[in-house]
């Protein structure tokens, strides 16, 4: 019947495929991606599963290869025994890298990425000038755009990338530098990262016994992960904007910073103190480690400027406290915030490691 009604077009007629497991294979795909509400369609250019962002204007119309999977500079080279275009993708640095996630799934039993690249086939679409960036579909949401979760894995396999062999720090703390430097999106704050050796084992004592979280700003404060600390126990206090503290700021001329830090301390003396943005409340809570009015568990400080926050990390750095913090004029309160969601996110899972087998975490005086 379609030869008759198409007589230009030729017509093959294949057997019935039958059984084969990547039918079956393809079927459980297919009801993951249902239940797990993915809308999804196959790469113009490679056939993998890719999500339909970015295509929504093509679905079902003939494949033709101009899809770029939604990424900037999507690369393809020439056809003829040529590695696959997608597996790889130009940095502003010259570097390539392996290309995001959902470019690397196959169906089972298929083979690998890699292996599909080095096969010698060739696309009757892919004549395209050899390195020349694809341009894409679709919004700029559409082009650039990635699940929050790809941002962060494809944001950390760069970061680490690029640091190399220069990150050195204590293999515990090794998560919490590099959530800072991602915070930062400044690999190179890795040359004036400082984080004692007991940094990352003090917090999390401190944590597992429910110490406080105390912020200098409420800019800090509210990038803390309230959800995890919840979970811990652990209270998040921040007095800057307490009528007390301003009084007494306006009264002495004292930083309120320093005031708003001086009044956390007699609530909690070992809590794990974090500031991202006041050299003041620093150089306050020093001054109390020094007269032993305040035994903080950790100090995590990067508050940042060109007056006194060098001078104050340096003497951070100086004092036998458990410390994090960023030398020189650089840091801020995301990178603060950072070291301590990076000490909170290995703690909770601590604990739901201890709940599934029945234990309990060490107190704060067991090492």
């Amino acid at each position: 019947a379609a030869a008759s009604a198409h007589p230009a077009a030729r017509v093959v007629v294949a057997a019935h495929l039958g059984g084969h497991p990547l039918l079956a294979d393809l079927l459980v795909q297919r009801v993951e991606e249902a239940e797990e509400g993915r809308v999804a369609v196959n790469c113009d250019c490679c056939l993998y599963r890719v999500p339909l962002r970015g295509f929504e204007h093509r679905y079902a119309q003939a494949q033709d290869s101009d899809a770029a999977h939604g990424l900037r500079g999507a690369w393809r080279e020439h056809a003829h025994g040529h590695a696959h275009g997608h597996t790889q993708v130009p940095q502003d640095d010259g570097a390539r890298e392996p290309a995001p996630a959902h470019l690397d799934r196959v169906w089972r039993r298929g083979p690998t990425h890699e292996q599909h690249g080095t096969q010698d086939h060739r696309h009757e679409h892919c004549h395209h000038s050899d390195g020349e960036p694809v341009s894409a579909p679709g919004t700029l949401l559409q082009r650039y755009g990635l699940p929050p979760d790809e941002i962060e894995r494809l944001s950390l396999a760069r970061l680490e990338r690029r640091l190399g062999d220069r990150l050195r720090v204590p293999p515990a703390a090794r998560d919490v530098a590099l959530r800072m430097l991602y915070a930062a999106g400044d690999a190179d704050l890795v040359d004036a990262l400082r984080i004692s050796d007991d940094a990352a084992a003090a917090g999390l004592r401190a944590l597992a016994a429910g110490a406080p979280l105390v912020a200098d700003v409420k800019m800090v404060a509210v990038a803390l992960d309230r959800r995890r600390a919840q979970q811990l126990g652990v209270p998040v206090l921040c007095a800057i904007d307490d009528p007390r503290v301003q009084r007494e700021a306006q009264e002495t001329g004292r930083p309120r910073a320093a005031v708003a830090i001086r009044r956390l301390v007699r609530r909690a003396p070992r809590g794990i103190y974090v500031v991202g943005n006041a050299p003041t409340a620093l150089l306050q809570l020093l001054d109390l480690v020094d007269t032993g009015a305040a035994r903080p568990a950790l100090v995590i400080a990067t508050p940042l400027g060109f007056v006194a926050a060098t001078e104050a990390k340096d003497e951070l750095a100086a004092r036998a406290v458990p410390f994090i913090t960023v030398l020189g004029t650089r840091g801020g309160s995301a990178v603060a915030a950072a070291a301590a969601n990076a000490l909170l996110r290995i703690a909770t899972r601590g604990l739901a490691a201890a709940e599934e087998v029945h234990i309990s975490l060490p107190d704060a005086g067991d090492h």
